[in-house]
């Protein structure tokens, strides 16, 4: 999970050395390069021989999904944060242009949140030597909440500290989040579950760019995306004892 992000700080980095022209010149070869290589993988087949059916898949992850109240409170965190991903990334360059250097700090800003990113995941293994997996996720949760809040202010050293703060929460949250629903979900409808998540997370992209493309300030957008983080914050404590009274109700049935 962290090494993709090794690749948006290269590029923050190369947008800050060469500027926009010459980051697209080295990563458009790239990304034909790749695409290239993609058709040389080989093709897995379908699980256990059946035949896939999108819909049907679907409708199993989802009813899985409906039926926890942790699991929702996980789909719901993961899908505003596919949310305010998006806003984020259509919103912070133009915020750089409008009171900074434009691409020079935008590129510092990538550079950041990925950073906080891979520190957020290097604090996982430690940290869950002490701590339960729920913990962390409350924790981050909290972080998130908090680096959001950064985002409601104008200089752009702000936006730098928001982000890796953000970026930081974004780590430690993703690992703990992923790691807890496997053990949650029975392994035989593991791969339908994660799939429908995917699914629900990618309307939350879709949805951020729709959002960010609207006619608001971006400091009311910021504004009301703190607040919703740390509803979904103050929510979780409920969400693990619900869990544990249905663990508890199923194990003596």
């Amino acid at each position: 999970m962290g090494l993709p992000l090794v690749g948006y700080g290269l590029g923050g980095t190369l947008l800050h050395l060469l500027g926009d022209a010459g980051t697209l010149l080295i990563a458009v070869p790239l990304f034909l390069i790749f695409t290239g290589i993609s058709l040389s993988l080989t093709r897995l087949p379908a699980a256990q021989g059946k035949q896939a059916n999108l819909w049907r898949d679907l409708q199993t992850g989802w009813s899985v999904l409906r039926h926890s109240k942790l699991l929702l409170s996980l789909l719901s965190l993961s899908f505003t944060l596919n949310l305010a991903m998006n806003i984020m990334n259509v919103r912070s360059p133009l915020h750089m242009r409008d009171f900074g250097r434009g691409s020079a700090d935008y590129a510092v800003f990538e550079m950041l949140i990925s950073g906080g990113v891979l520190l957020g995941i290097l604090m996982v293994t430690p940290l869950a030597k002490k701590f339960s997996l729920d913990t962390l996720i409350g924790v981050g949760r909290w972080v998130l909440a908090l680096g959001m809040s950064g985002f409601l202010w104008s200089p752009v050293p702000m936006w730098w500290g928001a982000a890796a703060i953000f970026g930081i929460g974004l780590g430690l949250l993703e690992v703990a989040a992923v790691t807890r629903s496997q053990q949650v979900v029975p392994a035989e409808v593991r791969g339908r579950v994660l799939g429908a998540l995917m699914a629900f997370n990618a309307l939350g992209l879709t949805l951020g760019a729709l959002v960010a493309g609207w006619p608001v300030k971006t400091s009311t957008l910021m504004g009301s995306l703190t607040l919703l983080l740390a509803f979904l914050a103050v929510l979780w404590p409920f969400a693990i004892r619900s869990a544990q009274t249905s663990s508890t109700e199923a194990t003596e049935a």
